[in-house]
């Protein structure tokens, strides 16, 4: 059923709509930028922006929500594509800012059809106002300028209404309460969102705004479908008091009590069949747990409830208030200040070991400073700091030299200037491995910080009073455990000087001590036979070979390496032995690789893990390197024999599980996924895995409560009702928490995004299980845009301005650091890690205190530094100061046009080459072929077959070859080679969907060129036809765009459209776009795996496969990640079993890249 017009309207008088001759006339026939012919009773959702409303016969302007029964109405704007989960289908790796231009190109004006109905969504799931013609929905968005007096009211009553309805929820709270809290409601957004669309300043929900809508909101209510508890509640009831009507008594359309399941929701292209579409509807509130909700606070639009507590009980202080202070007025500070330089500066002890001139304290008039004090200073020559806001560090030396007497400080950032920002707690620093020398006379005074090497020290209460957990470094953008001996008050030592000594040493080459067999780079012992990576001029990849010699070059101190060079085989792991040997500088080695020799038993798995190859030829061994391989091998079969114990949240169809799946240390034991085809795929590739086919705010408060001993409903499958979960894993049982929430509502390629979406929520509700669970490692994945996510913005039209610039990676880092654990951030690219596809995504590595934070993964496939720079400082710029996003294939003192890493990248045609061949079949309804193309036609399929891709008039099908089929030929490349090592002789997955007869003739003729788009089509085919009958030039750049075989895929796709923008989904030497196998060949699913709907209908089962597959995590970037944890595992294992030193530096780092 459906709620009423609210009314019947008069038009309005003497204004009429003109429309313009260029609008094109909606009818069944008009299809959008990516979308494709609906089946059944299934309509297109579109957003509608800049409309006007009118009388269909006159063309007189109407009010807006008119009785559609009483005249015909018609409509006018522009309009564009709603997808599923509001995405177009793209991978955020297009650039937003290029994203919203481009797609602003493609936006149609047109006069819609005769409106049968409006419609709102009766959960405020949704709160926009929805129309429907009989070929689509329409959401509205902007009126039109000129229509903006006549629709501001109603559009403002409606926004007032959402939040009246959502307060009604609470059926005691009264009128005089609903004033009192109307600013909190998460609906406040929908009357700040109506207030811009029709040209007015947002300000909160007062008593006058609902007075002076009284008649409209009053009206809106009477008609506004309500369960039977909200009809009765307080505040609807008084609301209602003085218009006599009994709420009980209307008729809905149905039953008195009105289900708020409504059958008829226009989610976007929703069939009621589909169960998929039904369950992702997020309609469940977001619970996270109590620390988290204290940093979320007045970040987040929609609301947060603490699981396993009461609501109302939540009374929690903290969170964002917008303001950070540094350190307190000057009216506030102790007596102990030196407000001007200090009359009498007098040594205390000296520090004989040091020299006469070291000493243990100072007096500055008679105030004592020690070695570990934490002072504040300042002075004029120091930058950006005003004397209420001194600089604060910590007294490492005193000393007295002909500079006069001074003081090393090392220095503490407060978290306002790190990449924290205005999210960072107003009492919280951070230590610096950054130390100046500073003369005595510039300290203030005394300052408290209590630093703690475990965890959060007590809260400070005066304006000096701060805690310090962490060392933040602003290279890596991280936040790291303090050093032990930072926390000593007696010991001369600064850590910070120690740190700077190290990376001088690191990029500093030398012989190592135990003679001229061995030297010291990058922090590694290289050793006479050992096999390296060696960075050539003439080389775009990393050349592989053997030490043989070292010596000193002319200058005596610049070490040499004697090189006897590899090359590698087709298949990239064999080596062979050639003459070449050449001496190298030993600064451009570049890291190890291990070698064995062909003919060595028991290779199984050796080629699985980076830097491991074999040969045919014999050669000499290092014996060091040896046995520190045969050491760590070992070491490796303990932890395989109790893994650490994986939990994946949002687990999609498993591919970061399957990339994990390669670090033998490690195993996924659970998995949470809330789509029922998702997660029956999951379920059928990973049966030892515990899958929970739920929502992941469901799990978290029934598991909040177990532990709580709270009773709760049994937990049940949102694909079976009848199937009960097992329960959750007990606290100390997860070691790792991986996972990456749903991104659409981060994507730059959403063109729709909210500011109070829900999506955004997931974030705090993942890291509430880190919170619950304690686990040793976290890792959160997401799209780029993330970085620069705006929290706390305003909703412009379809943009998100003001705000908290960077809000979501400014929380995410606050909220790990806040629960103790360590955390960086960087941007991986799935190219750089043997993926064929140019993707790039923003990951968080976390570690508990006391454990080491894993490193980011060193690339193993080149790729040109043109696409690497790509957006680089666009996603940099967001941040604070200077603090630029890590990037570890972008490295400074790299200087080539190829970043460099031993394997060359993988192309398209690495990656599906050998899957069976097949054309669409060129309906020809738009243009004829000549007797030439019908030559070339003929002439092509004698050995390529050709099947018809339209859709049929009984429905949707799938084109090319639906069962198993062979393939075209052995494989020709170690890709090939790995995606089908378990698949046997056959693939599956190799099929299309299909599509209206002009999509499958554009595509079809499309040239075969690289790069070729729509702008490449014969003239008929890039025309429309507008409402006058007239045609005009179709122009949609970067839409129907052929793949370049030598290049990547470009985006991985959740909707494999060809006629959607920037998305290059056209096969580069076959006329069709790509199948299911070769988009799951493009995210490094092995053809083994297999993908599962539980729709029925060919079409959702296509769309559930295709939108599973593009948004998996590529298994390679989560194969890179599990390896490289598994490393950092390791290297802490053999430092707790204390290796010898004499080994202890090569079991840690054989088989390693450094940059």
């Amino acid at each position: 059923m459906r709620p009423r017009s609210p009314s019947v309207e008069i038009p309005i008088a003497d204004i009429y709509y003109a429309p313009s001759p260029d609008d094109i006339r909606e009818t069944k026939e008009l299809y959008l930028d990516g979308e494709s012919p609906m089946t059944g009773d299934d309509l297109p959702a579109r957003v509608l922006d800049d409309f006007i409303v009118y009388k269909l016969d006159t063309r007189q302007v109407l009010e807006l929500m008119c009785d559609t029964e009483s005249f015909a109405q018609g409509a006018s704007g522009v309009i564009s594509p709603i997808f599923v989960d509001e995405e177009s289908g793209l991978d955020d790796d297009v650039d937003s800012s290029q994203s919203v231009i481009s797609n602003k190109d493609s936006d149609v004006r047109v006069e819609l059809s005769k409106i049968l109905e409006y419609w709102w969504d009766p959960q405020l799931l949704d709160f926009h106002i929805w129309l429907r013609t009989e070929n689509a929905w329409y959401r509205l968005e902007n009126p039109s300028s000129s229509y903006r007096t006549q629709s501001r009211d109603l559009i403002i009553a409606h926004a007032i209404c959402c939040t009246i309805y959502e307060a009604s929820h609470d059926p005691s709270l009264s009128w005089d309460d609903f004033l009192e809290k109307a600013q909190s409601f998460a609906s406040q957004d929908a009357i700040q969102y109506a207030a811009q669309s029709v040209g007015l300043s947002w300000s909160p929900l007062y008593a006058e705004d609902i007075i002076k809508n009284r008649t409209i909101i009053d009206r809106l209510l009477v008609t506004r479908p309500m369960s039977g508890t909200l009809r009765r509640s307080a505040l609807v009831t008084e609301l209602l008091a003085n218009e006599s009507i009994d709420l009980d008594s209307i008729d809905y359309g149905g039953s008195s009590d009105f289900e708020l399941e409504e059958p008829s929701r226009p989610i976007p292209r929703r069939r009621v069949s589909n169960i998929e579409r039904e369950v992702l509807k997020h309609e469940h509130p977001t619970f996270v747990t109590s620390t988290v909700n204290r940093v979320a606070k007045g970040l987040f639009y929609c609301s947060l409830l603490v699981a396993g507590e009461d609501p109302s009980m939540s009374n929690e202080p903290g969170g964002f208030d917008g303001v950070t202070r540094v350190c307190a007025p000057r009216e506030h500070l102790a007596t102990s200040v030196h407000y001007e330089d200090p009359s009498t500066i007098t040594w205390g002890g000296s520090l004989l070991e040091y020299g006469a001139k070291r000493y243990k304290s100072v007096f500055l008039d008679g105030i004592e400073y020690s070695i570990g004090d934490h002072v504040a200073l300042y002075h004029a020559g120091m930058e950006y700091n005003p004397p209420e806001e001194p600089w604060i560090g910590t007294i490492r030396f005193l000393f007295e030299d002909d500079d006069g007497k001074l003081a090393h400080i090392q220095w503490f950032e407060h978290g306002s200037q790190t990449v924290l920002g205005e999210t960072a707690s107003s009492q919280e620093l951070f230590l610096l491995n950054e130390c100046d020398l500073i003369p005595l006379s510039t300290i203030l005074r005394k300052v408290s910080v209590q630093i703690s090497i475990q965890g959060k020290g007590e809260k400070g209460i005066d304006g000096f009073d701060f805690h310090c957990s962490y060392i933040w470094d602003e290279n890596q953008v991280a936040f790291l455990q303090i050093d032990p001996s930072a926390t000593s008050n007696t010991q001369a030592k600064c850590t910070a000087c120690i740190s700077k000594l190290l990376q001088k040493d690191l990029l500093d080459p030398k012989r190592w001590p135990r003679g001229s067999d061995s030297f010291m780079a990058h922090g590694i012992e290289f050793h006479l036979h050992d096999f390296v990576y060696v960075n050539l001029a003439s080389s775009a990849q990393l050349a592989i070979g053997q030490v043989i010699k070292f010596s000193t070059g002319s200058s005596g101190e610049e070490v040499l390496a004697k090189i006897q060079f590899y090359h590698k085989s087709d298949n990239f792991l064999k080596l062979i032995s050639r003459s070449t040997i050449q001496f190298v500088k030993v600064s451009e080695i570049r890291g190890k690789c291990l070698v064995k020799c062909d003919n060595t038993l028991n290779l199984d798995g050796w080629i699985d893990d980076d830097d491991h190859y074999i040969t045919n030829q014999k050669f000499v061994t290092c014996q060091i390197c040896l046995e520190a391989q045969e050491t760590q091998a070992f070491y490796k079969q303990q932890l395989a024999s109790k893994p650490l114990r994986v939990m994946e949240l949002f687990a999609g169809a498993g591919g970061l599980s399957t990339g994990f799946a390669f670090a033998s240390t490690m195993r996924t034991d659970w998995a949470v996924e809330f789509s029922p085809s998702a997660a029956k795929t999951f379920r059928e590739n990973h049966p030892e895995v515990t899958l929970y086919n739920q929502e992941t705010n469901v799990l978290l408060e029934h598991t909040i409560k177990a532990q709580k001993g709270i009773s709760a409903e049994p937990l049940k499958s949102l694909s079976d009702s009848d199937e009960l979960l097992p329960e959750m894993p007990k606290v100390g049982e997860v070691d790792i928490i991986i996972g990456g929430p749903p991104c659409q509502s981060f994507s730059g390629s959403n063109r729709h995004r909210t500011v109070d979406d829900i999506r955004h929520t997931l974030i705090p509700n993942m890291i509430s299980y880190v919170e619950h669970y304690r686990p040793k490692y976290f890792l959160l994945e997401n799209v780029v845009g993330l970085l620069h996510f705006r929290l706390k913005g305003k909703q412009e039209g379809r943009r998100i301005t003001g705000g908290i610039e960077s809000g979501m990676v400014k929380f995410i880092m606050r909220a790990l650091t806040e629960l103790g654990y360590q955390v960086r951030v960087g941007v991986l690219n799935a190219a750089c890690y043997g993926s064929p596809q140019f993707r790039r995504r923003v990951i968080f590595w976390a570690a508990r205190l006391a454990f080491p934070l894993p490193k980011f993964p060193a690339p193993t496939h080149t790729v040109p530094s043109s696409m690497m720079k790509k957006g680089v400082t666009r996603m940099s710029s967001c941040l604070p100061g200077d603090v630029k996003i890590y990037h570890p294939q972008m490295h400074d003192h790299l200087k080539k046009d190829v970043y460099d890493a031993p394997y060359p990248p993988v192309t398209v045609k690495d990656a599906i080459s050998d899957l069976p061949e097949f054309d669409w079949v060129n309906p020809c309804i738009m243009m004829k072929p000549d007797s030439k193309q019908k030559q070339e036609e003929i002439k092509r399929h004698r050995d390529i077959p050709e099947f018809v891709a339209t859709t049929k008039p009984n429905g949707y099908s799938f084109v090319g070859f639906p069962k198993p089929t062979p393939y075209t030929h052995h494989p020709s490349n170690l890709y090939q080679a790995w995606c089908r090592r378990e698949q046997g002789k056959v693939v599956t997955l190799q099929f299309t969907g299909s599509f209206s007869d002009c999509v499958v003739e554009r595509t079809v003729m499309i040239p075969f060129e690289r790069g070729a788009d729509q702008s490449k089509l014969p003239s008929p085919l890039r025309s429309v036809t507008l409402s006058s009958g007239k045609k005009k030039p179709w122009d949609r750049p970067g839409t129907f765009e052929r793949l370049d075989p030598n290049g990547f895929f470009k985006t991985a796709m959740t909707l494999m459209k060809p006629d959607t923008k920037s998305s290059a989904v056209i096969h580069p030497t076959q006329k069709r776009v790509l199948t299911l196998r070769e988009a799951a060949r493009a995210q490094g699913f092995p053809d083994h795996y297999q993908f599962f709907s539980v729709n029925t209908s060919k079409k959702d089962i296509l769309d559930d496969i295709q939108r599973q597959i593009g948004n998996a995590v590529c298994v390679h970037v989560g194969r890179a990640l599990a390896l490289e944890l598994q490393r950092t595992h390791l290297q802490n294992y053999a430092e707790s079993m204390h290796v010898p030193d004499d080994k202890e530096d090569c079991a840690s780092e054989t088989g390693s890249i450094i940059f």
